[in-house]
């Protein structure tokens, strides 16, 4: 079902398990299909993409910001780091008490042993040769006193006839045994090639990752020129009325405040908890005059994450990048996705109208 699902999957590009390694001879791992230009035009910014991934292992579909602690990041050398997922566990309790009362015990069953205090979900170091585009994280227990549980290693093999790469990943056991099988694969499809392929596939334009933008304070995700598509002030309204229709289509409602704010609000139902409910809500401020807006958005009312988009001028362009409860700004290859999927979504209308115009 899984492979089926892949292949109608625009963008996306199988990972065989098990086959002979392309640059360990005689070892097996897990291999892509090649990656071609058409889908990645320069493997060097692709790979930078995937290092920009390890960097922010949050889960913010589990809504993991919520009751983030920290992002503890120690870097030896932009090459040579050490990612830490710190978590809450009275935050998360507290949340699981007083939101979803009738379902505290399902959800303390599916979560396992959560401890009340402050506890470590993944502690991996990474070290990062950029040159021969390779990978090798090594993972230890998070709670257990530093107790190593495997490395990994992920290789891009390029092939400079064909002008395209392969994507090569095996897994060494703390007992020493190695794996490229499926669980390798389904790791590399399904946490990198699928997000970072398929929103890049179809899309005209290119969208950069960490850009440092002075006039915001930060690092931020910019695309290239968009004045092929829209005016800045067309796009501001495709922006707004996007985020509208995405609450609408998902069966919420959508409240207006005033002039500028208006707030989202959807139900979703989790099959897996006895029909269990979560409300997601998002509260907007879109400033017309500065071309800006901000999305606060909320699980259980609790705040789980502020989008910010600032459209430029001469030429158009998007910057965009998230911030967490805690402060933390994000402008990563994730935030890279996620502008990537509503600028597809964006342009493709913007061509419908387009074509209908002429025609009509």
């Amino acid at each position: 079902g899984a492979s089926l699902l892949a292949m109608g999957i625009a963008g996306s590009v199988a990972v065989h398990p098990d086959v002979e390694s392309p640059t360990c001879p005689g070892e097996r791992s897990a291999v892509s299909e090649p990656i071609g230009e058409d889908l990645v035009d320069n493997m060097d910014e692709f790979f930078g993409e995937v290092v920009s991934f390890v960097r922010n292992p949050l889960n913010i579909l589990v809504c993991e910001t919520v009751y983030l602690k920290e992002l503890d990041l120690q870097e030896r050398s932009i090459d040579d780091f050490t990612v830490r997922v710190v978590l809450d566990g009275a935050k998360l309790h507290s949340i699981i008490r007083s939101k979803f009362p009738d379902h505290a015990g399902d959800l303390k069953d599916k979560l396992g042993d959560v401890p009340e205090g402050d506890f470590c979900r993944l502690w991996v170091d990474y070290v990062i040769d950029r040159r021969n585009c390779r990978l090798h994280s090594t993972t230890y227990k998070p709670n257990a006193g530093g107790e190593k549980e495997h490395d990994v290693h992920m290789v891009f093999v390029p092939n400079k006839e064909e002008k395209n790469f392969r994507i090569e990943v095996w897994r060494i056991a703390s007992d020493g045994q190695r794996d490229g099988g499926q669980l390798m694969a389904n790791m590399v499809d399904w946490f990198y090639l699928k997000p970072l392929l398929v929103s890049r596939s179809g899309l005209p334009v290119k969208v950069h990752s960490d850009v440092h933008m002075p006039e915001t304070g930060g690092l931020s995700v910019v695309t290239d020129s968009l004045d092929s598509y829209f005016t800045p002030e067309k796009l501001f309204e495709a922006l707004t009325h996007n985020c509208k229709q995405e609450a609408l289509k998902n069966n919420g409602e959508v409240v207006t405040k005033s002039d500028f704010e208006f707030q989202t609000s959807v139900d979703v139902k989790l099959p897996w908890l006895k029909d269990m409910t979560i409300n997601l809500s998002r509260q907007v401020v879109a400033d017309d005059r500065g071309l800006q807006l901000v999305f606060h958005d909320y699980f259980m009312e609790e705040l789980a994450l502020t989008h910010f988009f600032r459209i430029h001028r001469d030429p158009v362009r998007v910057e965009f990048w998230r911030v967490f409860p805690n402060g933390t700004r994000s402008s990563g290859s994730k935030e890279a996705c996620a502008l990537r999927v509503v600028l597809k979504g964006l342009i493709s209308e913007a061509d419908v109208k387009a074509q209908a115009e002429e025609v009509g």
